[in-house]
C-alpha cells in the first residue's frame, strides 16, 4: 500500500504547482459570458426545452452541451449565483488532465521524471490564467482532459474508453475534431506503423466538421471571420511567442533549452511533440480577430512533453545544475505572470460581485422597477454589463446615465443602444417610482435616486 502511494506522488505535483500559482481562480467571480450561461436555467420549463437548450446552436453556432450547457444549467441549479462550485469542478477536471498529461509524457518518453516535469511546465504556464479563473473557459479545460483520456486509453489499449473520451469531447469543444490526425501522427512517426483502426476514428469528425460548415448557421461576427491570407503568419508567430512565455526572460530561457535540446537529440518523438501543438492550433490560426492565449491550453501540452524530455536529458552533474538553476528561474518568472494575471482577474470579478449584489438588494426592495447606473467606469462595465447580468435578477430595463456612455468602450460585436434613454424619458421613469438610481463612484453602490431626480430636471429643463 504503501509503495503504491509512493509511486503515486510524483503524478500530484504539477496539481500542487497548479493550485499554488492559480488558487486565487477558485475565489473568483462570474464575468462577461458567465451570465447568459448562467440564465439557461430559466429557459427549461420540460423534455423539449431542456434538449432545445442543449443542442441548440449559440454564441459563434457552437454546441459544447458539456462545457457550456450542462456545466452552467447544472451547477447554477444547484448552486445559484455562488462561483465556488463552478471553480471546484474546472480545478478537478484541470488536476485530471495534468495527471494524464504526466502519465503519457512518460510513455511518450519513457522517463517518469520526463512526464511530471511537462505537467509541471504545463501547470505553470500563463496560458492557463483564463480558463482556470473564468467559468466560461471550461471549455478548454474539459476540452483538454477529455482528448488526454482518449490518447491515454489509446496507449493501454483500451480502444472503447478511448471511444467513450473521444465522443464526449466533441461536447466540450470543436478541437475534438483534430484527434484522429493527432493519434495518426503519433502512429506513424512514433510507432512506425499504419493503425487501420484510426481510420474510424475520421467519421465523426467528419460528420461533426459538415455539420458545423453546411447545416448550423453562423452568425455574422468579425471578431470570429475566417481570414486565410498573408496574417497566418503573423499569427502563428504569435502564439509560437506566447508558448514560450510572456515574458522576454522566459523566451529566451524556454528557446535556448529546446534549441540544445533539439541539437542532441535524434528521435522522431520530437515530431509528435511539435506536431500536437500545430495540430490543435490550427482552428484557431484562421481568427486573426481574435487572438486569444488561452487557445494554447491543449497545444502547449505538446511543447511540454517536449520539454520535460529536455529537462531529463541532462546526463553530466554540471549539465544538471545547470537545467535546475534554467528551470528554477522559468517557474519564478511563470510565477510572478500568473499572479499578476489571476490578481487582476480576482480584482474585476470581485467588482462585477459587489455591483451585481447592490442591484440585486435593490430590485428586492424595489420589485420590477428599472436601473439608472452612475459611475460606472469602463473596467466594470466591460466585465459583464453588456452581458445582461439584469436578466437574472429580474430589472425591468438598466440604463447607464445619460453621457455616462461616453467614458466606456463597448464590445465590438454588442450595440451600446440598450444603455442609452434621453433624460426626459428618464425624468419620467423615476418620477413615476419606476426606476431607481445607484451610483457605483469607489465601488461602494448607493442609491442616489432623491438627487437624480434634480439632475434629471436640470437638464430636462
Amino acid at each position: 500500500m504503501n509503495s503504491r502511494i509512493g509511486r503515486a506522488l510524483p503524478y500530484l505535483a504539477a496539481p500542487a504547482v497548479s493550485l499554488a500559482l492559480f488558487w486565487r481562480g477558485l475565489f473568483t467571480w462570474f464575468l462577461r459570458d458567465d451570465f447568459p450561461w448562467l440564465s439557461l436555467r430559466s429557459q427549461i420549463h420540460d423534455l423539449p426545452s431542456f434538449l432545445s437548450t442543449l443542442f441548440s446552436p449559440l454564441a459563434q453556432g457552437t454546441v459544447r452541451f458539456l462545457s457550456e450547457r450542462l456545466y452552467f444549467v447544472a451547477l447554477s441549479s444547484l448552486f445559484g449565483m455562488r462561483a465556488g462550485p463552478f471553480h471546484a469542478v474546472t480545478f478537478a477536471v484541470w488536476f485530471g488532465a495534468l495527471v494524464l498529461a504526466a502519465l503519457i509524457g512518460q510513455r511518450l518518453t519513457g522517463s517518469k521524471a520526463a512526464g511530471v516535469w511537462a505537467a509541471i511546465l504545463w501547470a505553470s504556464s500563463s496560458a492557463l490564467v483564463v480558463p482556470l479563473t473564468w467559468a466560461s473557459a471550461f471549455n478548454e479545460v474539459l476540452c483538454a482532459f477529455l482528448l488526454l483520456a482518449a490518447f491515454h486509453a489509446r496507449l493501454r489499449g483500451a480502444r472503447w474508453l478511448e471511444w467513450c473520451a473521444y465522443l464526449l469531447a466533441f461536447g466540450a469543444k470543436e478541437a475534438a475534431i483534430l484527434y484522429p490526425l493527432a493519434v495518426a501522427l503519433h502512429s506513424i512517426v512514433v510507432e512506425k506503423k499504419r493503425d487501420k483502426s484510426i481510420a474510424w476514428l475520421f467519421l465523426p469528425a467528419t460528420v461533426f466538421g459538415l455539420l458545423h460548415l453546411f447545416v448550423i448557421p453562423h452568425p455574422p461576427n468579425d471578431l470570429y471571420r475566417v481570414v486565410i491570407d498573408g496574417q497566418l503568419l503573423h499569427t502563428t508567430w504569435t502564439y509560437i511567442r506566447w508558448a514560450l512565455g510572456t515574458s522576454r526572460i522566459s523566451k529566451i530561457i524556454v528557446a535556448l533549452g529546446l534549441l540544445c535540446y533539439l541539437w542532441q537529440a535524434r528521435h522522431t518523438r520530437l515530431l509528435f511533440f511539435v506536431g500536437w501543438f500545430g495540430i490543435f492550433l490550427l482552428p484557431v490560426l484562421p481568427l486573426p480577430n481574435h487572438l486569444m492565449e488561452y487557445y494554447l491550453t491543449l497545444p502547449l501540452v505538446g511543447l511540454c512533453w517536449l520539454g520535460g524530455a529536455a529537462i531529463v536529458s541532462a546526463e553530466r552533474w554540471r549539465t544538471r545544475a545547470l537545467v535546475v538553476a534554467v528551470v528554477g528561474a522559468y517557474l519564478i518568472d511563470r510565477a510572478l505572470i500568473v499572479q499578476d494575471g489571476t490578481s487582476f482577474v480576482l480584482h474585476q470579478t470581485s467588482r462585477m460581485r459587489i455591483a451585481y449584489r447592490a442591484m440585486e438588494q435593490t430590485n428586492r426592495e424595489f420589485p420590477k422597477t428599472s436601473l439608472f447606473l452612475h459611475g460606472v467606469d469602463n473596467e466594470l462595465f466591460q466585465s459583464g454589463f453588456q452581458e445582461n447580468p439584469f436578466a437574472l435578477l429580474g430589472v425591468s430595463h438598466a440604463y447607464l446615465t445619460p453621457g455616462a456612455d461616453r467614458d466606456v468602450t463597448p464590445r465590438a460585436d454588442l450595440s451600446m443602444d440598450s444603455f442609452r434613454i434621453p433624460a426626459t424619458q428618464a425624468l419620467v421613469l423615476v418620477e413615476s417610482g419606476k426606476a431607481r438610481a445607484l451610483d457605483f463612484f469607489n465601488d461602494a453602490p448607493v442609491d442616489v435616486t432623491e438627487p437624480y431626480k434634480s439632475v434629471l430636471r436640470a437638464i430636462a429643463n
